[in-house]
C-alpha cells in the first residue's frame, strides 16, 4: 500500500543519518507470530548498530525506497527500544506518531531530568520502577529511579493498569499539574518486571524540597534537595483528622495547607489501622507531594497508596 510505504520511507529518511535508530525492513515479519518472544527473537537477529536496512530502487539514490512485502497484518507497525521491549504497537498510517515516540526514547532522560524541561517537552524515559499503580492515584501512576534519585506522576487516564512494583518504559510530554507538581502526560507505556524498592526516610521539613530549576517550583520557602515524586517515610503525631486526610508533625513546626500544624498527608478512602487518631503517633509511608494553595504558596504533602502505608507508633489517647 502507498500509505504503508511513505510511512516507511519517511521515518527512514528521518532518521538515516542517526546510528542509533535502526530501521529493520523484514519481509516475512510477523509470519511466526506478533508475540513479544518473537520480536525479541527478531531484535537479536536483525538488530544492526549503526545501519539502517533498506530496498533501493532506481538510480535516484537513497531518497527513493520500495516497500517490500512485510506481510504485517493491516498495516502493523512496532517501536522497539534498546533492551527489546516494545515501545509501540499500532495499526495504520501514522509516521508522526513513530517519528515521536523513537525521539521520546533518544531523549531518555532520568526522572530528575525532567524537572530541568519545559512544559510541552516531549520525554521517554526507560526502565523506570514503578512505586504507585494505577490503581491506587486512579489514572495515574508514578516511577522513580532504581538509584531513587528521582519520580515523577504519569498521567495514564486512558491506558491499560499499571501496577505497583513492575519496572515501566514511559512516552509522553511533560506538564505540570494544579497543585505546583511535575507530570508526563504519557502517550506510550509498556511495562515488564520489575522488583519494589525501599522508601526514603525523610523528617517533616526536608518533604518537598526546593525548586531544582526554573521550569519547576519546590515547597515555598524550603531548602535542600528536590524529592517530590519519591516513594518517602516521615513521622509525627496526628495533629488534626479531616476527611480524607490527616495533618502530622513531627516537631518541626511546619503550618500546612489549611492553617494545621503538620504535614498533610492524602488517605483517600484508605481504612486508617487501630489506634489511628488525634494525638497517635504515626509513621505515614507514600509519595512525596505537594498542594498549590490559591496565594500560589507550595506546601508540603504525602500521598498514600494503600492502608498498611500508615503505621501507629504509638495510640490516641
Amino acid at each position: 500500500m502507498p500509505a504503508v510505504a511513505d510511512m516507511q520511507n519517511g521515518i527512514i529518511r528521518e532518521f538515516e543519518d542517526n546510528p542509533d535508530v535502526v530501521a529493520v525492513i523484514f519481509n516475512q515479519g510477523g509470519a511466526n507470530g506478533e508475540t513479544l518472544s518473537w520480536l525479541r527473537t527478531v531484535w537479536d537477529n536483525f538488530y544492526l548498530r549503526a545501519k539502517i536496512i533498506w530496498d533501493e530502487t532506481g538510480t535516484t539514490g537513497k531518497n527513493t525506497y520500495a516497500q517490500p512485502n512485510t506481510g504485517l497484518p493491516f498495516g502493523r507497525w512496532f517501536v522497539i527500544d534498546r533492551n527489546g521491549y516494545i515501545a509501540a504497537a499500532e495499526f495504520g498510517y501514522d509516521p508522526a506518531k513513530a517519528i515521536r515516540i523513537i525521539y521520546s526514547l533518544l531523549n531518555k532522560p532520568t526522572t530528575s531530568a525532567c524537572h530541568q524541561l519545559a512544559d510541552g517537552t516531549e520525554v521517554g524515559m526507560l526502565g523506570k520502577m514503578v512505586t504507585a499503580g494505577t490503581s491506587q492515584i486512579g489514572g495515574a501512576f508514578y516511577v522513580e529511579n532504581p538509584d531513587r534519585s528521582g519520580g515523577i506522576r504519569v498521567e495514564w487516564p486512558a491506558g491499560t493498569s499499571v501496577p505497583q512494583w513492575v519496572s515501566a518504559d514511559v512516552a509522553g510530554r511533560l506538564a505540570t499539574a494544579d497543585t505546583g507538581e511535575r507530570k508526563i502526560d504519557a502517550f506510550s507505556v509498556t511495562q515488564y518486571s520489575g522488583s519494589s524498592l525501599a522508601a526514603l526516610a525523610l523528617p517533616n521539613f526536608v518533604l518537598g524540597g526546593a525548586s531544582p530549576g526554573s521550569y519547576t517550583s519546590g515547597v515555598t520557602g524550603a531548602s535542600g534537595l528536590y524529592n517530590i515524586g519519591l516513594l518517602v517515610t516521615s513521622w509525627g503525631r496526628v495533629t488534626e483528622v479531616g476527611a480524607g486526610c490527616f495533618w502530622m508533625d513531627d516537631g518541626s513546626g511546619i503550618t500546612a495547607d489549611t492553617g494545621h500544624l503538620g504535614v498533610r498527608v492524602v488517605t483517600g478512602g484508605l481504612a486508617m489501622p487501630p489506634g489511628f487518631g488525634l494525638d497517635a503517633y504515626v509513621m505515614a509511608t507514600g509519595i512525596s507531594s505537594c498542594a498549590k494553595l490559591p496565594d500560589g504558596t507550595i506546601v508540603r504533602a504525602i500521598r498514600g497508596r494503600a492502608s498498611s502505608d500508615i503505621a501507629v507508633a504509638q495510640s490516641a489517647p
